[in-house]
C-alpha cells in the first residue's frame, strides 16, 4: 500500500499525545510539557513544545538534540523518536491508525439535511479552574488522575453566572483541537436546568474520546461521556455518542474501526435506538451487542 506522506504529516500531534497518555497543557497556540522522548534527560518539565498551528514539536534539552541530530521536527519525527521506527515505518503507522478517522473531517449542514461539509472549529480560549476531584465523578469509578488526563472535572466560573457552571464538563476534541465542552449538571435537574448541555454550536460529527482509541481494536460506544473514562481505567477503548441517535458524521468516524460493541443503557428508548444503529453499521463492521447494567 502507497503512503501519503503529505497526509499523514497533517496528523495533528496532539492526537499521538493524547493517544499515548502523554500530558502537556496548553498554552495558546502550544502544548507545553516535559519532554516524552525516552532518551530524554533531565527533570525540567517546559522542554518539550508542540506548535498546534504548525504541527510541529520541539524538545530543547540538550539529550535530545545530541540524539536526534536536530531539535525537533513533525509527527511522523516523532513516533520515530517515540518508539525507535524507521520513517516509512512510522509514517504506516500512523497511516492505519489515524489518517481514516480524519479523512474526511465532516460536519452536518443543516440547511441540508444529510449534506456533509466541514468540521466543527476549534476554540479559542479554554476553561481554567476545572477541578477533578467531585464526589460526581469519583462516584462513578473514575479516578482524579483519569479525570484529570482527559480534561474532565467540576466548574464554577467567579462570577457564577457561565453556561456550565454547577457541572461537571468534559473537553471535546475533534481532529486533535479543543472544540467545545459538554457538561453534566451536579444540581437538581429541572426545565430550566437539563441534566446535559453541549457547547453552542456544536455539531455531533465525532464521538466523545474516539481519538484516544486505536482503529486495530475493538471499540466500545456508548451513550454517556463517562464511559469512556470508565472504561479507559480498566483497559479498554470506549467512545460515546453524547445521546441515543448515530450521526451520519460519526458514523464516518467508525469507518476505520473492524468490531464495534453497541453498549447503550438499558431502557426501552436505548434498546429500540441500538436496533436502529445496528441496521446501519452491519456490513461495515463486526457488531457485538451489549447493554450496561448501569
Amino acid at each position: 500500500m502507497q503512503i501519503e506522506f503529505g497526509k499523514v504529516k497533517l496528523i495533528p500531534i496532539a492526537s499521538v499525545l493524547r493517544m499515548r497518555g502523554i500530558e502537556v497543557r496548553q498554552t495558546g497556540d502550544y502544548l507545553v510539557g516535559k519532554c516524552p522522548l525516552p532518551f530524554h534527560t533531565g527533570g525540567k518539565q517546559g522542554t518539550f513544545k508542540v506548535n498546534t498551528s504548525s504541527n510541529w514539536w520541539t524538545c530543547f534539552s540538550a539529550s535530545c538534540r545530541e540524539k536526534l541530530g536536530k531539535s525537533g521536527g513533525d509527527v511522523i519525527d516523532l513516533v520515530c523518536a517515540l518508539d525507535d521506527m524507521k520513517p516509512v515505518d512510522a509514517a504506516k503507522w500512523l497511516d492505519d491508525v489515524f489518517c481514516a478517522q480524519i479523512q474526511p473531517k465532516p460536519e452536518i449542514d443543516h440547511t441540508e439535511p444529510g449534506k456533509i461539509s466541514q468540521a466543527n472549529k476549534p476554540l479559542t480560549w479554554k476553561l481554567q479552574g476545572v477541578n477533578p476531584l467531585h464526589e460526581m465523578i469519583q462516584s462513578r469509578g473514575i479516578s482524579v488522575e483519569t479525570a484529570e488526563k482527559w480534561g474532565v472535572g467540576y466548574y464554577r466560573s467567579k462570577q457564577g453566572t457561565a453556561s456550565m457552571d454547577d457541572r461537571i464538563v468534559f473537553s471535546l476534541y475533534e481532529d486533535g483541537n479543543l472544540i467545545g465542552y459538554a457538561g453534566r449538571t451536579v444540581l437538581p435537574v429541572t426545565g430550566e436546568n437539563p441534566k446535559w448541555k453541549i457547547g453552542k454550536g456544536i455539531h455531533k460529527t465525532f464521538l466523545y474520546g474516539l481519538e484516544r482509541c486505536d482503529s486495530k481494536k475493538p471499540v466500545i460506544v456508548a451513550e454517556s461521556c463517562w464511559a469512556p473514562l470508565w472504561f479507559s481505567e480498566r483497559g479498554h477503548h470506549a467512545a460515546a455518542l453524547m445521546g441515543y441517535d448515530l450521526t451520519e458524521g460519526q458514523e464516518i468516524r467508525l469507518e476505520p474501526f473492524e468490531t464495534v460493541i453497541l453498549a447503550l443503557d438499558n431502557d426501552e428508548k436505548a434498546k429500540e435506538k441500538m436496533a436502529k444503529i445496528i441496521d446501519r453499521l452491519q456490513g461495515k463492521h463486526k457488531v457485538i451487542r451489549a447493554l450496561l447494567k448501569e
